[in-house]
This record gives structure tokens, C-alpha cells and sequence, in this order.
């Protein structure tokens, strides 16, 4: 535990040392000039905008330090052999996966964080009530955004970077249309398409589990069961994808 604990440490301070001012200045610079364009609509449609405006691209800008961030925490080390100095200590395998894995996670719930503190805050000066849903949607982005992070710590184990960033972008686009793979299942004429389509549905995750983008924007209810339901689908499905990455960075010859 002590040894995750200090390479999940290290993992952050590198981490915020190259990429965290200038990713929140490319947000918050992206938000404003965004804003600008819904000057011309009624506060309660410009609020709407600002609102589906923000949580995209708290999205988008999380899948990219996501990425970026598992691509960057195994393979470098590797390259260097800055892993067989650690590995020769009483380090095991997992134990450096998991405290880089940690660490990461700490630098993407801190972007993500102070992103969605610009989105809320910008919304409180014009409204000033704290938009509650609000903040459980950029909560749920994050959770979407940590099982991301984990597959790509698990496709970094066994594919190069160039590869990882690859699948990672595609996962994340397929996350996002999970319920056209389904219809498509449906329809599909061929044996083999239909049960290869329900077999990517299993197994590739759905990120429309996680997207709370339409309540928020249209100011509906948020239902407690469908936030567990959430965390649990989050959770189980980040657990095995780290369980799985472990195993295959067990065997990898370094």
C-alpha cells in the first residue's frame, strides 16, 4: 500500500508539472469565446447552451488528458528503463500499475473539478443559485472519465502509444453509440453480424450510462436510483478492466 501510495504521489506531481494550467487555460479561453455566441438569445435558452456548451467540452478535454495520461504513465517508463529501478526495489507489478493508475485519477478528478467550477460558477454569476444537477452531471463525467483512463492503462499493457491513442478514441466513440450498435443488432441480417454487434455491446463500455446532459439542460429530475445505478456500473466495469490490465502487465515481458 506504501508503494502505491508514493508512485501514485510522483505520478501526480509529473503530471500537474506538464499539463494541468495549460489545459484548464485552453478550457476556460474555450468557454468564454463559446459563451459569447448565445449573447443573442433569451437568458433561458444562452443558460441551456452554456450549459450543454460546458459539459461537452469537459468531455471532450477529458478524454484528451484521459489519454494522455494513460499513454504517458507505463510506456515512457519503459522506454527509459526507469522501471527495472523501480521493479528491483520491493515493488510488485501491480503495484505500479495501480499507483500510476491512482495518480492519474487524481490529476483527472482535479481537471475535471476546477473545469466544472468554472462551468457552475459561470452559471451562479447569472443565476445566482448553485445548479445542483449541474454538479452531479460534471460527477458522473468523471466517473465515465475513470473508466476511460483505465481501459487505456489496459490497451497501453500490450498495444505502443501511437496504437493506444488509436483504440482509446475509437472506445470512446463507440461508448457513445451503444445504442445504435443495439439497433443495429436488431436489424441485422446476418448471423455473425448480429452476434458480433450484441458481443461488442457486452463487452465495450457505454458512456451513455453516464450522460446526464439532456436532465441537466432541460432542468429534469435526477432519479437517486439511476445515480447508483451509475456508480455501480462504473465501478464493476472499472474493477475488471483494471483487474485484466494487471494480468497482462504480469506477463508482459519488460
Amino acid at each position: 500500500m506504501r508503494a502505491i501510495f508514493a508512485i501514485s504521489k510522483n505520478s501526480v506531481g509529473e503530471a500537474l508539472h506538464r499539463m494541468m494550467f495549460q489545459v484548464l487555460l485552453l478550457f476556460a479561453l474555450l468557454f468564454i469565446v463559446g459563451g459569447t455566441f448565445f449573447a443573442y438569445m433569451a437568458p433561458q435558452e444562452e443558460d441551456k447552451m452554456l450549459k450543454d456548451l460546458g459539459l461537452s467540452i469537459i468531455s471532450v478535454f477529458g478524454m484528451i488528458i484521459a489519454i494522455f495520461m494513460g499513454v504517458t504513465a507505463i510506456q515512457p517508463e519503459v522506454e527509459r528503463r526507469t522501471i527495472y529501478a523501480l521493479l528491483a526495489k520491493p515493488v510488485r507489478r501491480y503495484e505500479f500499475l495501480l499507483g500510476k493508475y491512482v495518480g492519474s485519477v487524481v490529476v483527472l478528478g482535479l481537471s475535471v473539478g476546477v473545469m466544472g467550477l468554472v462551468l457552475v460558477g459561470t452559471l451562479y454569476v447569472r443565476q445566482t443559485v448553485l445548479n445542483f444537477p449541474l454538479m452531479i452531471a460534471v460527477g458522473t463525467l468523471f466517473l465515465q472519465l475513470a473508466v476511460m483512463l483505465a481501459i487505456i492503462f489496459m490497451v497501453s499493457t500490450i498495444a505502443s502509444q501511437f496504437m493506444t491513442v488509436f483504440a482509446g478514441i475509437v472506445i470512446w466513440v463507440i461508448g457513445y453509440v451503444q445504442s445504435y450498435l443495439h439497433q443495429l443488432s436488431e436489424h441485422a441480417q446476418s448471423g455473425f453480424t448480429r452476434y458480433s454487434l450484441q458481443l461488442m455491446n457486452v463487452l465495450l463500455p457505454n458512456f451513455q450510462v453516464f450522460d446526464l446532459r439532456s436532465q441537466v439542460v432541460d432542468n429534469l429530475a435526477i432519479e437517486p436510483q439511476l445515480i447508483f445505478a451509475m456508480i455501480r456500473y462504473g465501478v464493476l466495469y472499472g474493477l475488471v478492466v483494471l483487474a485484466i490490465a494487471m494480468i497482462l502487465f504480469n506477463e508482459k515481458q519488460v
